[in-house]
């Protein structure tokens, strides 16, 4: 587990990151959701033999998928998330040595609250 200061040094890019991540995919859901379509489009004559040999077919490509999509976001957020779960998880437990004229009394004293 990192340092308090470090995770404290790192946690506002980290949610601003996310944040920035979370924006866009919600904009390319709403406004690109052509990004997730793909599709084929063949044109056939049905009787005429001449006409019969210029059939052609279209192919549009995926752009990406949800799932991909959301793996992305998933990566960017769960990176934050873990910060701020470092350093909650710091705030609410501290310990510490006991220490008298440079001798260790007692070590790893976690306090009581009452």
């Amino acid at each position: 587990m990192a340092k308090l200061h470090e995770v404290l040094a790192v946690e506002g890019e980290l949610a601003g990151a996310a944040k920035k991540i979370l924006d866009e995919a919600k904009a390319t859901f709403k406004n690109r959701d052509a990004h997730f379509v793909g599709s084929v489009k063949r044109y056939e004559p049905f009787s005429d033999a001449e006409r019969a040999t210029q059939a052609t077919e279209e192919h549009k490509a995926l752009v990406t998928t949800v799932h991909d999509k959301l793996d992305y976001v998933w990566g960017h957020v769960s990176r934050w998330l873990d910060a701020v779960l470092q350093k909650e998880s710091t705030n609410q437990t501290a310990r510490a040595d006991i220490v008298i004229d440079g001798k260790i009394v007692a070590k790893n004293i976690q306090p009581h609250s009452f």
